[in-house]
């Protein structure tokens, strides 16, 4: 584990691993936390908890999984498998996108760059985010099996290239409307250019 410049980073070499374990009534709080960087990287939430990030990496290069076990979880930008490989289980608890301006560049993002891999599964509670990308450019799956995911707007298959995949078992996927004028409409994209 490194912390410096307001950053954490799990797994930041190649040979690299590290785990953070957060439960109780813990709170962590960082602008910006980095699970596999160029190594391994885990995180496991619990309890209470509270895990505060302006942006969240998941697989930077290397290989990372955060486990949302319970507890709260907020970030204005995530993202899973930028250009390597990384994994989100939900499994309760609430994943919750913070107040952006009209201006900002957030949401969750799976499978950002050419080549990337990326996994959200969506097992029960709450995730609620403005934007959602399965599949920006590389492989991606949304898979729900339970929970509610709430989102203004969600595209399968952002770019050429793209390739996701949002599997529905059980829970709900509401689209809301936004309150923001800059927003573009609601709505669900199966297949933008990917």
């Amino acid at each position: 584990l490194v912390g410096f410049d307001d950053k954490i980073d799990l797994g930041e070499d190649s040979d690299g691993s590290g785990t953070l374990d957060v439960s109780g009534k813990a709170s962590v709080s960082t602008d910006k936390l980095t699970v596999g960087d160029k190594g391994s990287g885990t995180v496991n939430q619990n309890d209470s908890s509270i895990v505060d990030a302006n942006t969240i990496v998941i697989g930077a290069q290397g290989v990372g999984t955060y486990n949302l076990y319970d507890g709260t979880l907020l970030d204005k930008k995530i993202v899973i498998g930028a250009q390597g490989a990384g994994t989100f289980n939900q499994v309760n608890g609430v994943h919750e996108e913070m107040k952006l301006t009209p201006s900002s560049n957030g949401g969750l993002s799976v499978a950002e760059a050419p080549g990337s891999a990326g996994v959200y599964e969506l097992r029960a509670g709450h995730l609620q985010t403005a934007s959602e990308s399965i599949g920006e450019n590389g492989s991606a799956t949304l898979k729900q099996t339970g929970g509610t995911n709430t989102a203004t707007n969600v595209t399968v298959g952002e770019s050429e290239g793209g390739n996701g995949i949002y599997k529905m078992t059980g829970g709900s996927l509401q689209i809301a409307t936004s309150t923001s004028p800059a927003s573009s409409a609601a709505g669900l994209v199966i297949g933008n250019q990917g």
